[in-house]
């Protein structure tokens, strides 16, 4: 018997993020076991913002007709609001009946576009269900359980009381230069600290620099490690990390890694008010402060409270997502 024939579209830059593309990478790696699988994603210069105009063209000029499924990972508010979207919303709907939409949830989401009835639709976080329009046709994957994380890692138990390993991981641009004013911060409240920094493939080369003058400050307290691969050992090691509001924080809480996110704006608040609310990991507004000072001191020093996040969120997301998408595509394509 053939085996299905799966294109998986995702999108990477500067401004937009590793996230879409590391998600479909991963995914890619373990749908090549049971289907044909082919992965390709649209970024242009890595070091320049997104490049929208490949990702139509690529859309309108290319036909999917030797597909089973067309798997997608492109819902993002730089491509939904641009003027270009017409044409590729229109290649959307032709290929509505083989659709397989990795979705966001709110104002820029694909599920929500008039005319448009994808197959199957995925929105693997918390989030609030009634942001969604639900379509008779289409089939729903809703929630962590369809979460998918890196293959063959499995999670280990955390027993250490004392806080001294700091993982800060701020994605794989940081733009803002997050790592740095956290580092800052973690050292002015505890100059014992080992602070590990994963630095992106992403990052300015202003943001690296600034970070490399701290680490001449504190040559014994921060290391620092770039393009990593196999960033869940880090995951492993720490006790504790700090992470920007992406992909990262649903892995952590996999991992049983006690978390600090940091909220970049409104829809992340919403977001992660739930999390912060449900125990799974604590939040910051901005780094800015007494307040937010007062909650990183408490992190560093309770392991009551670093200990409850991580039996809180326990088995929320729990690395058996890629089971649960291969049946839907075994059955629905």
């Amino acid at each position: 018997m053939r085996k299905k024939k799966i294109l998986i579209i995702s999108i990477i830059s500067k401004d937009i993020g590793f996230g879409h593309y590391s998600r479909c990478k991963n995914l890619n790696v373990q749908l090549n076991r049971d289907f044909e699988s082919k992965h390709i994603s649209f970024s242009g210069d890595l070091k320049k913002n997104f490049n929208l105009d490949k990702i139509y063209d690529y859309f309108h000029y290319n036909s999917f007709k030797k597909y089973n499924c067309v798997l997608i990972d492109i819902s993002n508010k730089k491509i939904m609001s641009n003027k270009n979207f017409p044409k590729l919303k229109k290649t959307l709907i032709k290929i509505s009946n083989k659709l397989f939409v990795i979705d966001s949830f709110g104002k820029f989401m694909i599920n929500n576009i008039n005319g448009l009835t994808a197959k199957v639709i995925v929105v693997p976080y918390f989030f609030d269900k009634r942001k969604i329009i639900f379509k008779e046709k289409t089939k729903y994957l809703l929630g962590t359980k369809y979460f998918v994380l890196k293959p063959k890692i499995k999670k280990k138990s955390r027993s250490g009381k004392q806080f001294k390993n700091l993982l800060i991981t701020c994605g794989g641009s940081d733009q803002l230069n997050f790592s740095y004013k956290v580092a800052k911060i973690a050292l002015s409240l505890n100059k014992d600290l080992n602070l590990s920094i994963l630095i992106g493939k992403l990052f300015n080369e202003k943001n690296i620099l600034k970070i490399k003058r701290l680490k001449n400050e504190y040559p014994k307290n921060i290391k620092l490690h770039f393009n990593v691969n196999n960033i869940e050992k880090f995951y492993m090691l720490c006790d504790g990390a700090v992470s920007l509001s992406g992909l990262t924080k649903y892995e952590l809480i996999h991992y049983g890694t006690p978390s600090i996110i940091i909220n970049q704006n409104t829809e992340q608040r919403k977001q992660n008010y739930f999390l912060e609310k449900k125990n799974m990991v604590m939040t910051l507004n901005d780094l800015k402060g007494n307040i937010n000072f007062l909650k990183i001191k408490n992190f560093f020093s309770s392991y009551e409270y670093r200990n409850k996040l991580i039996s809180k969120g326990r088995n929320v997301v729990d690395g058996k997502a890629y089971q649960r998408i291969v049946r839907v595509i075994k059955d629905f394509f």
